[in-house]
């Protein structure tokens, strides 16, 4: 979790540093709050800078949740590097590959308040695009696996569907207040669609 970082500290930061320490306290204060509720005032006191501070390398709301946007995007493709490198058949591929992303919504549960607020999705059109784009890459990766597996013709459909079984299951551990572990749960779940499906 993170916690707010005294203003001494911050001012012996780069730009850079700041405003990754602005995004965290964004993530932080966004699971605890809710995301359409945050202020810049509590984004400014969590990342221990000023309220002109924050301003200061975000002109405006809209752009720190862009940025906030961004470092989502490019956290997820990180959890997915590795195992897209490995040599594996396809659905050992794609358990992996789910593996990963469970793991990457299990460390940061203020993700599932972002992707699912309606207001701030709404609101900030190109936060929307950003992740979109971020879930239809990772179907796409799924839908790869698929087509090597000989399933070619229902490679999208079945890549859907277990997205449909992460989104799911993660809306049901982000409501219960993470009452079970979102990986085990959604690995044993995972488990049970795949052996539905027949690979070549």
């Amino acid at each position: 979790m993170f916690k707010p970082i005294k203003a001494q500290s911050v001012k012996r930061m780069s730009a850079s540093d700041r405003k990754s320490v602005i995004i965290a306290a964004v993530l932080a204060q966004a699971d605890i709050n809710g995301p359409d509720r945050l202020s810049t005032a509590e984004i400014a006191k969590a990342s221990g800078l000023t309220h002109a501070g924050v301003f200061r390398h975000f002109p405006t709301k809209q752009d720190i949740w862009l940025a906030v946007a961004h470092e989502i995007a490019k956290t997820a493709k990180s959890y997915w590097a590795k195992p897209l490198k490995l040599s594996l058949k396809p659905k050992s591929k794609i358990e992996a590959l789910v593996a990963s992303h469970f793991e990457f919504l299990s460390e940061t549960p203020a993700i599932l308040t972002i992707l699912y607020s309606y207001e701030l999705q709404h609101a900030n059109v190109k936060l929307r695009t950003i992740l979109t784009e971020m879930m239809l890459q990772f179907r796409n990766y799924l839908s790869n696996e698929f087509i090597l597996s000989r399933n070619k013709k229902q490679s999208q459909d079945l890549a859907f569907l277990i997205i449909a079984l992460i989104q799911g299951l993660a809306m049901r551990w982000s409501v219960s207040q993470q009452n079970f572990d979102l990986k085990s749960e959604g690995m044993r779940l995972l488990k049970i669609q795949l052996n539905m499906i027949n690979f070549k």
